[in-house]
């Protein structure tokens, strides 16, 4: 529940950011997974729209081509694994990330 609420308040900010524009907010996703279920249950179930959001879901295979994306500054939001940010901040990029505040054993 922290991880949905946290990627719906993230997701609102980014919006916010970039109201001006008419173009739907472009969301990238990089496995079919159950890890991405929190990102296809706000699409689907209408919980964007809800929130004034006009969004578009987008599947990008791999956490890499997923950061040369959002390096290309095509993409405003990823939702993936945290290896690549990191390997690329690490590198001298100018990323950012969310956790979801998950712990795993």
């Amino acid at each position: 529940m922290l991880q949905r609420l946290s990627l719906l308040v993230f997701v609102t900010w980014l919006a916010m950011a970039n109201s001006a524009a008419t173009a739907p907010l472009r969301i990238a996703y990089s496995a079919i997974s159950g890890a991405m279920s929190s990102l296809w249950v706000a699409q689907e179930g209408g919980y964007f729209k809800r929130e004034g959001l006009d969004t578009e879901l987008l599947y990008i295979g791999g956490g890499t081509l997923l950061i040369q994306s959002m390096l290309s500054g095509e993409l405003p939001f990823a939702y993936g694994p945290s290896v690549p940010v990191i390997n690329a901040t690490l590198r001298g990029s100018d990323l950012g990330g969310q956790s979801s505040g998950q712990a795993y054993s």
